[in-house]
């Protein structure tokens, strides 16, 4: 692979690489890191895990920890034909994607990465996003994660080299590199404009991705991608080490090498999810006449942007005040369905 600041670069510009810092606690993460809301990296965070150090042995010595401690619980996996490439992305107009997804165990897909590695042109083969206490038990035990909240569930995302087009999540992250590289090219969430954003439901792998393939921009289709790249960062992670994502931070990903895995946590994630209010302000705002928009504008900022929008209605007796309300967990749980409906009446029209 060429070198990533260079292959990244428009004209005269290359992205910066994002802060490093070592020797990371739980402290440093909570006072400096976390609470600055930009990503960093955090070397050798997880450089003494098991699976870390039988990762730098060999794949083998990977593969054959993995196998020996997996359940026999099935796993969603995508698979790629070699011609297309290791972009996992659309194809046909956005219609369909260029992988398949085959259902197996986590051996079956170990076992798959170490034979396509004797092949000249292997096939893709990326497992993402897999819950580790289903398919690895005990792994939660053996491999501490002193940053994320202990209840945080880790993900197992196994493959060999991929490219996962530029996305968002809505939750915070730390994701950990075990074995292989990995490349992420960070945008903040205010460049949302110049990322071209794909459809908002019909997606790769269940959020909205750029329609920008970073290695090849073609900035004749998406030329304001050009400022998008001003503000990129640029983060190149070893086995060991560890980024912090914060949510709604577009990243691009690569993953290099024939056997890698990355380990990742998500949490603080909202019970209702904030694009389910994007989806539905943009269906039923979007096309009202200027003025009523405008209205509905101020409407947002008192209630949903200012400040003071907790203080919005404290005017009301506090059991009164309906969708409202306080936030806790119960009353979420009835929140959820009715907007739901909502939403679903709002697609229908």
């Amino acid at each position: 692979m060429t070198d990533a600041a260079q292959s990244y670069a428009l004209g005269d510009f290359s992205p910066p690489r994002v802060p490093t810092f070592e020797n990371v606690t739980p402290e440093l993460f909570a006072s400096e890191i976390q609470s600055a809301r930009k990503p960093v990296v955090m070397k050798g965070v997880v450089r003494d895990w098991a699976v870390t150090r039988a990762a730098q042995e060999s794949p083998q010595a990977l593969a054959s920890m993995l196998k020996r401690h997996a359940s026999q619980k099935l796993v969603s996996v995508n698979l790629k034909e070699p011609s297309t490439g290791e972009r996992y992305f659309y194809k046909d107009g956005l219609k369909s994607c260029n992988f398949g997804r085959r259902s197996v165990r986590l051996a079956v897909v170990a076992d798959q990465l170490l034979q396509q590695m004797q092949q000249a042109a292997p096939m893709g083969l990326y497992m993402d996003a897999a819950p580790a206490a289903d398919l690895l038990p005990g792994f939660i035990q053996q491999h501490p994660m002193a940053l994320a909240p202990q209840d945080t569930e880790p993900r197992l995302w196994l493959g060999n080299s991929a490219r996962v087009a530029p996305h968002f999540d809505v939750s915070e992250n730390i994701a950990c590199v075990v074995s292989g590289q990995r490349q992420f090219l960070v945008f903040p969430p205010e460049q949302v404009g110049n990322l071209y954003m794909g459809p908002l439901e019909n997606t790769p792998g269940g959020a909205p991705v750029s329609m920008v393939d970073p290695r090849d921009p073609d900035l004749g289709a998406y030329p304001k991608y050009a400022e998008a790249m001003r503000h990129a960062m640029l983060a190149k992670l070893e086995p060991g080490d560890a980024i912090y994502i914060p949510r709604l931070w577009w990243h691009y990903v690569e993953a290099s090498g024939p056997f890698n895995l990355l380990v990742n946590y998500w949490w603080d994630s909202p019970a209702v999810s904030p694009m389910s209010g994007l989806i539905l302000a943009a269906r039923t705002l979007r096309r009202l006449p200027e003025q009523d928009r405008a209205a509905m504008r101020a409407f947002f900022e008192h209630f949903v942007f200012s400040k003071d929008a907790d203080a919005a209605f404290d005017h009301i007796p506090e059991d009164a005040r309906g969708v409202m309300g306080p936030d806790t967990e119960a009353y979420d749980r009835v929140i959820q369905p009715i907007l739901a409906s909502m939403i679903s009446g709002a697609l229908s029209e």
